[in-house]
């Protein structure tokens, strides 16, 4: 349950408990493989026991230092405006690698998430196994682009590109291994800037807990496609002390 809970955060961990307690088990015991559930006595997980310290969000000061630190590794610096776009849409690295020029509308400043990069149902999770699919949740978001993303996507954005074409891909052209980003990039140049390591979804922490200082939940919850009471539950508590009205 440890390695699941540092993989996962509190609702999925706790369906699939669910799952292996209930359905899994019922018919393992049903069809005669089991006597009784090896699950029986696993109980579900209060969220206060599953926060991961690595999804913790990133100051802006940390924040800079470690797309600094992409820009400046000759391997790294392949991810930087991939990681930077993260950050700034508070993406789940899976949409991020879906993100494809058809999704922009530079007239309008307006980015399109529509869908995502999920692994294969076979199991596999490497880039060129992965299947498109709806984002996690199923929901089509608008994002605004701020002067930084549009500057960086402008700069990206090559005379050749077509509208279906994917616009971060892996070093040699495949769609990203979000694992394989994670685990050489992104928690190596957390290193290299000197900060708490992270995990790459910390991007989407990030991007949610300050949002919230200048937004309300309702639209926080519209920008990550989620509901109001997720990002309360997740999201609020990077958001400091609560200033109390003065009458």
């Amino acid at each position: 349950m440890e390695l699941l809970a540092s993989r996962q955060g509190p609702t999925t961990l706790n369906q699939n408990i669910s799952l292996l307690r209930n359905g899994f088990s019922d018919w393992c015991i049903h069809h005669g493989h089991w006597e009784s559930s090896p699950f029986e006595n696993i109980k579900r997980v209060k969220d206060s026991k599953l926060k991961n310290p690595k999804r913790k969000p990133l100051e802006k000061d940390e924040a800079t230092k470690l797309l600094d630190a992409f820009k400046s590794d000759r391997w790294a610096l392949h991810y930087h405006d991939f990681a930077c776009t993260l950050l700034n849409l508070g993406l789940r690295p899976s949409e991020g690698a879906e993100l494809r020029w058809k999704d922009v509308d530079f007239q309008r400043n307006i980015i399109t998430i529509r869908r995502n990069l999920r692994r294969n149902p076979d199991g596999r999770t490497a880039g060129y196994a992965r299947v498109v699919g709806p984002t996690k949740n199923k929901v089509e978001r608008h994002l605004g682009l701020n002067s930084r993303m549009k500057e960086l996507l402008i700069g990206r954005l090559q005379p050749g590109d077509k509208p279906d074409d994917r616009i971060f891909l892996a070093p040699k052209g495949g769609p990203i291994d979000e694992k394989n980003f994670n685990r050489r990039y992104w928690q190596p140049m957390c290193r290299r800037a000197g900060i708490d390591e992270r995990v790459a979804y910390a991007a989407r922490h990030s991007s949610a807990s300050h949002a919230l200082k200048d937004n309300t939940p309702a639209q926080v919850a519209q920008m990550l496609g989620d509901s109001v009471e997720t990002v309360v539950r997740t999201y609020l508590h990077g958001v400091g002390e609560t200033k109390m009205p003065e009458f």
